[in-house]
């Protein structure tokens, strides 16, 4: 995925973007979360940030912003608990087509 490919400033995706509590505020990344090593407590961090993710999508009308947080999860280079239950959250979400 080619970074100029994805319009931030559509839609008001930044704004959006700068209201997540996982998004770096000097917007340099929109994945910057700690894991705190607790697996359970990871996983329902993870699936409440999915949560903030999908709502601020659907309030700027732009699904592109699950792009921008995906992108950098994977630069993140790390999967922990924390990462399986936000993918797990918008994965659900998906099947449910909560996303629409």
């Amino acid at each position: 995925m080619n970074d100029e490919a994805l319009p931030i400033e559509a839609n008001g995706v930044i704004a959006a973007l700068s209201e997540l509590p996982f998004v770096s505020q000097t917007g340099d990344s929109f994945w910057l979360s700690e894991p705190t090593g607790h697996d359970a407590t990871d996983i329902d961090l993870g699936e409440r940030y999915a949560l903030l993710a999908i709502e601020a999508a659907r309030k700027c009308n732009s699904p592109v912003l699950l792009a921008f947080i995906l992108r950098d999860m994977v630069k993140g280079g790390t999967f922990t608990a924390l990462e399986a239950g936000f993918l797990s959250s918008v994965a659900s979400a998906a099947k449910a087509g909560v996303l629409n």
